[in-house]
C-alpha cells in the first residue's frame, strides 16, 4: 500500500505500531480525527514516506526529536494538536532530516548509529511545508531555518514563540507563505525579509513587534497579503513603497501606533 487516508472520521487512540510494516507507504493522512498519544517508533521504518498529515487531533507531547530515517519526507503537518516544547536546533542530540516540524511524537530509533546524531532544522533540504499552527511551541525561531532551501510555507501561527525575526528568513528564496501571527515575537521587522522575493503572504499580526514597517518590504513584488495589526509598538507611517506593490490585495495594520 502506498496511500492510506482516513481523514475526517472519529478514529481514537494512538497511532498503531503496525504502521511500521507498511514499508511502501508514501502518504499517511489521519487529519481531523480524535487520536491521542505519541508516534510509535516503528514509523522510522517507513522510509518511502513523503507526506504525514495529522492536523486537528489530540496528539500531545514535546516536538519529535527523531524521524530522521524518513529521508524522503516533504510534508509533515500537525497543526492544532497539543504539542509543546521548542523548535529543535543543532543543539538537540537526536536525528532530524527532511522533517516538517509538525509532530510531537518522540520516536525511539532503535539503531545505535543514530543515537548521537545532531538534530538540525537546516538538514531538511527537501522540506516544502512546515505547519505547526495552534500548538504550544515556545522559544525562538531558530536561525537554521534559513538553510531549508525548498521551504515554501512556514506557518507557526498561534504559538508562544518569542524573540526577534531571524535575518536568515530572507535566505528562503522559495518561500511564499510566512505566517507567524498570534505569538510573542518582538524586536524589529527584519529588512532581510525583502530578500524572500517569492513571498505572497506575510502575516505578523498580534505579536509584540517594536519597530517601523521597513520600506524594503516594498521590494516584495509578489506580495498579496500583509497583516501586522494588533502590534501596539509598530510606529511610524506606512511606507509609500507598499503602495507600489501591484499585487497587494490585503493590508491589515489596525491597532498599531502608526501616524
Amino acid at each position: 500500500m502506498k496511500v492510506l487516508t482516513l481523514e475526517q472520521n472519529l478514529i481514537t487512540g494512538p497511532l498503531p505500531s503496525e504502521f511500521g510494516h507498511m514499508e511502501q507507504l508514501a502518504k499517511l493522512g489521519l487529519s481531523h480525527n480524535l487520536m491521542t498519544g505519541l508516534f510509535p517508533s516503528s514509523i522510522g521504518k517507513l522510509t518511502q514516506l513523503k507526506e504525514i498529515l495529522l492536523n486537528e487531533n489530540h496528539l500531545g507531547s514535546s516536538l519529535p526529536t527523531e524521524i530522521g530515517l524518513l529521508m524522503t519526507l516533504e510534508r509533515f503537518e500537525m497543526n492544532d494538536n497539543e504539542i509543546s516544547g521548542v523548535l529543535p536546533t543543532r543543539k538537540t542530540t537526536h536525528v532530524f532530516h527532511r522533517f516538517s516540524l509538525k509532530c510531537e511524537a518522540c520516536l525511539t530509533i532503535l539503531s545505535p548509529n543514530f543515537a548521537n546524531r545532531t538534530a538540525e532544522i537546516g538538514s531538511l533540504s527537501q522540506l516544502r511545508i512546515l505547519n505547526l499552527g495552534k500548538c504550544r511551541i515556545s522559544g525562538k525561531i531558530p536561525t537554521e531555518i534559513g538553510l531549508c532551501n525548498s521551504l515554501q510555507d512556514l506557518s507557526l501561527f498561534y504559538n508562544g514563540l518569542r524573540g526577534s525575526l531571524p535575518d536568515e528568513l530572507g535566505n528562503l528564496k522559495n518561500l511564499s507563505i510566512l505566517s507567524l501571527g498570534g505569538n510573542n515575537i518582538d524586536g524589529a521587522i527584519s529588512t532581510a525579509l525583502a530578500n524572500a522575493r517569492n513571498l505572497q503572504e506575510l502575516s505578523l499580526f498580534d505579536n509584540r513587534i517594536q519597530s517601523e514597517i521597513p520600506s524594503e518590504l516594498g521590494e516584495l513584488e509578489n506580495l498579496r497579503f500583509f497583516s501586522i495589526h494588533d502590534n501596539n509598538a509598530v510606529i511610524g507611517s506606512l511606507p509609500t513603497e507598499l503602495g507600489l506593490l501591484a499585487n497587494l490585495q490585503n493590508l491589515w495594520a489596525s491597532n498599531c501606533t502608526l501616524t
